[in-house]
């Protein structure tokens, strides 16, 4: 339905598809990057992401052929944005699938069952928007968009940015969608048609940004509860200036209250910033804001419809009475004789089907009583009935009835009018002032109306704060019972002198008074207001218990501060981010760099050269940005002395009249550190004394062991040697018995064993053998003669390394094998054994392993085996590494590099 002689249609586009999609790319970057500036620290468009209202806007005013077209131009428009904020590819594609969803999902569900060109003029388009746009379609697009964040690693809570990102779209919506919409259908009527009506739309602008810069300049912006001041100025827009009045209000209340808040944080605490509780809050007061003056413009609207149509109905009717355009009746004892062609079109019969037919036929079953005592009493003037069409529909219809002679015959002349359209008019018209009577009832505080001191009207709001039953308790009495006694003489002075036109604050605080006698503080905006019967005053209360508590607690919490960061041991300071100037210290600040408090104050740490190394606070303030807070940050710094002083450094950023500054804690641990040098110096000597005395048993063991062994092999294996060479040479005489010929034969076989045994134990303390066959053929040997005298079976590869290693350093490589395969054969309880030496280019490696019982090698309290097997393989510059479990066997692994020299 359009507004009688104002909107006719949609405006028609004199622009080709594409160029309307390129056009609406560009728009789309250009509010993206509104949207962008709009939000804290650039970030997410946690505030007004504007394409959102944008996009369902345009595909409003589109037909369906019209939307892959406009997608086309969304896309061109989020990928450029997103691209030049750094935005991957895969990412913008989800991002653009969440727009696109969003946008298409609201604007199909507006047009399957609501309307296919809104307008705003009417409530039902109104809640469609908020209902199907501002809701489904967001939570549609929201959940798309943060399951992607999500996926991507870029969030780690679902929750908050799910809310984060519905509430920038579903707000967007509500602050650019009704404006394009109302702002682009067809006018008529010109919006100013005066010259008042462009002096109050200043006033009118005059007075929001009044509202705004107090909110913002002199108040705590959108966290304050004062933020109905704005609202009379959005009521008068709405009331005023109609849904385009409105929508303009609403997009510049935004526009201004988000800039400022977002971009200088205007009012806010820095927890309030830095919880970001304050972009809720900003987009509940516009949809607040939207609500107020567009549900009371669309009410407006719609009454001035209905009444204008009304208006035109009644002048039909008088047009068609005079020239006999009503339905006339001409009826005789209950039944037509005639009727005019109206008549036929009110009741839908053919004029042959009329003509003698009782006229209570045509009336509604509930009315046809009525009608026929009427007719049978001859009655006259006005009714009010309803008639019964020949389709089954019933028709409102006023009837005229008069008794008159027609051709010598007295007659009933009714003239039937359809008073359909003027019924709904009416009902709609209450229903209207029923919502907007709800609205101030449900307002979210306390409302009152009063003339000359005495209350007419207070909503339940105001009866729940003051503790009162009804409203009957509180009209046509004082409104000065409400407050406290010691402001009730200022607030009588104020009445007073309001009603003379003198000037007094229409905002202020004082000390409310409930029922129950406790008192509160309030926040007090009052209003004229022009009812039927004469001016009155309107006034909002709103108890600020809360934001009081809130202030004391604030004060309190930085008096703690202050007695902490004065009694703090530590050297705390705050200071600028960018220059490091100094704003605070305390003296444990200027105890640790021997400063006086005013040598510090307003200069630099650069300047007092506190940084041993600037580099190191560049570090830190990269640091700083990046994770948004510094722990144990260890830098070198110089006291006033000169002195060097270690310091842990930890910080968090915080903000002091509007500037970006840092707290930090300096916990000074030079001692700590030169006794940790100390310590490592110790552990360091007490490592080289052990290293050392280890190489030095390990040289005087195998010096004794050559040393014995050569006493074995010269001294007491020679002797062994003649006692069988005698043995032998006795057993050769002819006069021998038996007796002492088994006895000698005895003898030699003893000494025969003995000399094989001081062999072996000469071969096991001095490897001869190494020194005859070389390194590679002696290991061999070791090996065939273990795998030939045991029950474990040994698989061996050897590498010929012989020029590899040095005479010492060849002993220990031989004395490591050597001692694996004694683990092996004594502990191993090993059923297979494999030894490899292998070299390259740049190494040997040794492998031996086992498939015997294992070990846990940190339950273990290794032996002197392993660790000197250990303490060879580090003479031979190599590492041993050591691989066991318990029932997975042992492998033992030395990597030696071909370069080393034996130590």
């Amino acid at each position: 339905m359009s507004e009688a002689g104002e909107i006719q249609s949609v405006r028609q586009w004199n622009l080709s598809v594409w160029q309307r999609a390129l056009l609406f790319g560009v728009a789309f970057f250009v509010c993206a990057e509104i949207g962008n500036y709009l939000s804290p620290d650039k970030g997410r468009f946690l505030t007004l992401w504007l394409p959102a209202g944008l996009y369902l806007a345009i595909l409003l005013r589109s037909e369906y052929r019209e939307w892959p077209w406009l997608a086309l131009g969304a896309l061109c428009g989020n990928f450029t944005f997103d691209l030049l904020y750094g935005t991957k590819a895969g990412i913008i594609c989800f991002f653009y699938a969440a727009n696109t969803a969003q946008a298409m999902t609201g604007a199909w569900l507006i047009r399957r069952f609501i309307s296919k060109y809104p307008t705003l003029t009417t409530l039902k388009e109104f809640a469609g928007l908020v209902l199907f746009a501002g809701v489904i379609g967001t939570v549609l697009g929201a959940f798309i968009g943060v399951e992607t964040l999500v996926r991507f690693g870029l969030s780690h809570t679902f929750g908050q940015s799910f809310k984060t990102w519905w509430g920038g779209n579903a707000t967007a919506i509500l602050m650019l969608a009704p404006f394009i919409l109302a702002w682009t259908a067809k006018q008529q009527r010109p919006f100013f048609g005066s010259r008042g009506k462009i002096v109050e739309a200043v006033l009118l602008f005059a007075g929001l940004n009044t509202g705004i810069w107090y909110l913002l300049a002199l108040d705590n912006g959108v966290m304050s509860p004062n933020k109905s001041v704005v609202i009379p100025f959005l009521l008068w827009a709405g009331l005023r200036f109609g849904v385009r009045g409105a929508t303009v209000t609403n997009l510049y209340l935004a526009l201004g209250l988000t800039f400022f808040t977002v971009q200088f944080h205007s009012g806010l605490t820095p927890a309030q910033v830095a919880s970001g509780e304050y972009v809720f809050v900003l987009q509940l007061v516009l949809v607040t804001g939207s609500v107020i003056s567009l549900i009371p413009a669309i009410i407006i609207s719609e009454r001035d419809r209905s009444l204008a149509e009304l208006r035109e109905s009644e002048e039909r009717f008088r047009n068609l009475t005079r020239a006999s355009a009503e339905g006339i009746c001409v009826s005789e004892h209950g039944r037509i004789l005639d009727v005019n062609d109206q008549f036929i079109t009110l009741v839908g019969y053919p004029r042959e089907e009329l003509i003698g037919r009782e006229i209570v036929t045509l009336v509604a079953p509930e009315w046809r009583e009525r009608t026929a005592e009427r007719l049978r009493t001859g009655g006259e003037g006005l009714m009010e009935h309803q008639i019964l069409r020949k389709d089954g529909t019933v028709v409102d219809v006023e009837a005229r009835a008069k008794i008159s002679g027609w051709e010598n015959r007295m007659v009933r002349i009714t003239a039937l009018s359809d008073i359909s359209e003027r019924k709904r008019s009416a009902a709609a018209l209450q229903a209207s002032e029923s919502r907007f009577r709800i609205l101030i009832e449900q307002a979210p505080v306390a409302v009152s109306i009063s003339r000359s001191g005495t209350t007419m009207y207070v909503n339940q709001k105001f009866l729940d704060v003051f503790g009162y039953r009804n409203a009957d308790e509180l009209v046509g009495r004082p409104i000065y019972d409400h407050w406290a006694p010691e402001f009730r003489a200022i607030i009588e002075e104020r009445v007073q002198k309001r009603e003379r036109g003198e000037p007094v604050p229409v905002e202020y605080e004082a000390l409310a008074q409930r029922t129950d006698g406790t008192q509160f503080p309030v926040h007090v905006n009052v209003t004229a207001v022009q009812l039927p019967d004469g001016r009155a005053w309107l006034a909002f209360i709103a108890d600020i218990t809360g934001r009081k508590q809130a202030e004391r607690a604030l004060r309190e919490s930085e008096e703690k501060f202050s007695k902490a960061f004065r009694a703090s041991p530590d050297g705390l300071s705050i200071t600028e981010v960018e220059t490091g100037r100094y704003i605070e210290i305390n003296d444990g600040y200027c105890q640790l760099f021997g400063y006086r408090r005013e040598e510090i104050l307003n200069h630099t740490s650069l300047e007092l050269h506190i940084w041993e190394n600037p580099q190191d606070r560049a570090r830190f303030i990269a640091e700083l940005k990046k994770a948004g807070m510094v722990r144990n940050f260890e830098a070198r710094t110089s006291a006033h002395t000169g002195e060097s002083k270690i310091v842990l450094l930890s910080a968090e950023p915080i903000e002091v009249a509007g500037k970006s500054c840092i707290v930090s804690v300096l916990h000074d641990i030079t001692d700590r550190k030169q006794a940790e040098q100390e310590k490592e110096a110790a552990i360091a000597r007490e490592q080289k004394a052990r290293l050392e005395y280890t190489l030095q048993l390990i040289a005087s063991q195998e010096a004794e062991r050559t040393r014995i062994a050569a006493e074995l092999h010269d001294s007491l294996g020679q002797n062994l040697l003649l006692i069988k060479n005698r043995a032998q040479l006795a057993l050769m005489k002819d006069q021998i018995d038996d007796d002492m010929e088994e006895q000698i034969q005895a003898i030699s076989s003893l000494a025969a064993q003995s000399i094989a045994e001081a062999r072996g134990i000469s071969h096991d303390l001095h490897p001869y053998q190494l020194d005859h066959l070389g390194l590679t053929r002696a290991l061999k040997a070791m090996v065939d003669k273990a795998d030939e005298s045991s029950g474990v079976t040994f698989k061996r590869k050897f590498d010929d390394v012989d020029d590899v290693f040095t005479k010492d350093a060849a002993l220990n490589l031989y004395r490591t094998v050597q001692e694996s395969l004694n683990n092996i054969l004594k502990h191993s309880r090993a059923k297979k054994a494999r030894i490899l030496l292998e070299r390259d280019v740049h190494e040997v490696q040794l492998t031996i392993e086992d498939d015997g019982c294992g070990f846990d090698p940190a339950k273990t309290n290794k032996g002197m085996g392993l660790k000197n097997m250990a303490e060879r393989a580090r003479m031979l510059g190599g590492e041993l590494k050591l691989d066991s479990a318990p029932g997975r066997g042992a492998r033992i692994q030395i990597m030696i590099p071909i370069y080393a020299e034996a130590e």
